[in-house]
């Protein structure tokens, strides 16, 4: 991201959240467990904006089948797409550290395909499911760090 004056300086942006985020995000995770155990099937759109938010899903969905999606698209996309409920320049802040993990069981381009075309794509993966699977011994590994993005 530039300057307003257009200048090569460029200009970064660091999302960091407070105790009080995390215990919220940390509730917002047991509600939709809750909501899953009592027989709801659910959408969830997350930003994992810190490694500890994937460890986290992991355990508390781990009764559950969870189809883990990477919904994608490229910066310059993201950035064109940004409307006035965001600080311009969040997805950046954040666009690298979101699907650092690499663990999906797909994943849809936006950029690529409408929403029909990316919802029929998830309609139709195959289950077992594995990425979550997959994501409970090797989330382990992750450090517990916060992410701090930039561009690609």
């Amino acid at each position: 991201m530039r300057p307003p004056d257009g200048s090569e300086l460029e200009v970064g942006l660091r999302i960091e959240i407070c105790p009080v985020g995390q215990r919220m995000a940390a509730g917002d995770r047991r509600t939709m467990a809750g909501l899953a155990a009592a027989g709801n099937h659910l959408l969830v759109d997350e930003v994992l904006l810190d490694a500890s938010w994937l460890r986290d899903w992991v355990t508390v969905l781990a009764l559950f089948p969870v189809l883990f999606v990477r919904v994608r698209c490229p910066l310059h996309e993201v950035d064109r797409r940004e409307r006035g409920d965001r600080a311009v320049g969040q997805a950046l802040g954040y666009f690298d550290a979101v699907h650092a993990h690499g663990l999906y069981d797909l994943e849809v381009d936006t950029s690529r395909a409408g929403t029909a075309a990316c919802a029929a794509q998830i309609i139709a993966v195959p289950r077992p499911l594995f990425a979550f699977a997959r994501t409970q011994g090797e989330v382990a590994a992750l450090a517990p760090q916060k992410h701090a993005g930039g561009g690609q």
